[in-house]
């Protein structure tokens, strides 16, 4: 099968952000850990905070495998996009960057992957 430019570029970003999403679970369990995400959530009050660790790093992988196999990707492409923003959100209330200011590099970051995955969703590409 022969892809144009636009659709490899495409199929290449479709790839990518999916990975990002499927990392970023993978670290969170074996790096963070469930435990230490649950940390994380109870200072910013989240209450269920060991579930929601859990829920958070299952949905991340399989969101990402989701997108990586093409699988109802405008749904998993918007929810995606709904979990980044969430994670940028609470991470300009509450990173580590607080106390000096937010990060504004991790947002920035978050923001171009969601908008990554609001372009993924459209029907237009």
């Amino acid at each position: 099968m022969r892809y144009t430019e636009f659709q490899l570029a495409v199929l290449v970003n479709r790839l990518l952000v999916g990975m990002i999403l499927i990392i970023a679970g993978v670290v969170q369990y074996f790096f963070i850990t469930p435990e230490g995400l649950a940390n994380i959530l109870t200072v910013m009050g989240f209450p269920i905070e060991l579930y929601l660790s859990w829920a958070f790093m299952v949905l991340e992988v399989l969101l990402g495998i989701a997108v990586l196999i093409n699988w109802q990707v405008r749904y998993t492409a918007l929810l995606s996009t709904l979990l980044i923003l969430s994670v940028a959100f609470t991470y300009y209330l509450y990173g580590p960057g607080a106390v000096g200011g937010p990060n504004l590099v991790v947002i920035a970051t978050s923001l171009i992957v969601a908008s990554n995955y609001w372009l993924i969703s459209t029907d237009r590409i």
